[in-house]
């Protein structure tokens, strides 16, 4: 009885590299790749793919419509219609995830100044306490607990003026 070969094994083949060299170079292909023979026209289409995809996403950004975006690549590219619509929809996604991830970079750093701004409290009624009530072990290293905590606060509102967060 033959023996059934498993999906994985139907889809792995072990290529020979095509260069001359003293010892033969052989390459374990896995998936569905490995049953597509190399064709020079896929490399070249995949860079010029993603050469128009990067433009269709900067026209995405300039606020062009992913339906212009696919009309408009049809002509000046002389491109089928699926090939543009790929291009216009693959830009859409991108320019949404982008989108997405800045508004969601912007409420993160807004929790974070916000917490920093918690902390500073913090140490600020700390070191007043230990100013009102000294002690040897809350007065050593005042001066420098006092500058840390004034730093900090410095680089927070520098933060949220806008140097770095506007």
């Amino acid at each position: 009885m033959a023996k059934k070969k498993s999906l994985k094994a139907k889809l792995t083949r072990i290529s020979r590299s095509k260069q001359k060299t003293d010892k033969p170079v052989y390459q374990r292909l896995i998936g569905i790749e490995s049953k597509i023979e190399y064709h020079p026209f896929l490399e070249d289409w995949g860079n010029e793919y993603q050469s128009l995809l990067r433009r269709a996403l900067n026209d995405r950004q300039k606020g062009i419509s992913e339906t212009e975006i696919e009309k408009s690549y049809q002509k000046k590219y002389n491109i089928q219609w699926a090939w543009a619509d790929s291009l216009a929809t693959n830009a859409s996604s991108v320019f949404e995830q982008l989108t997405t991830a800045k508004q969601n970079q912007i409420e993160l750093l807004e929790t974070d100044v916000k917490s920093g701004f918690m902390k500073v409290g913090e140490n600020l009624e700390a070191l007043d306490n230990a100013y009102c009530n000294p002690t040897h072990s809350s007065t050593r290293n005042f001066k420098k607990k006092l500058l840390g905590v004034k730093s900090k606060l410095e680089r927070l509102v520098r933060y949220w003026d806008g140097e770095v967060y506007g």
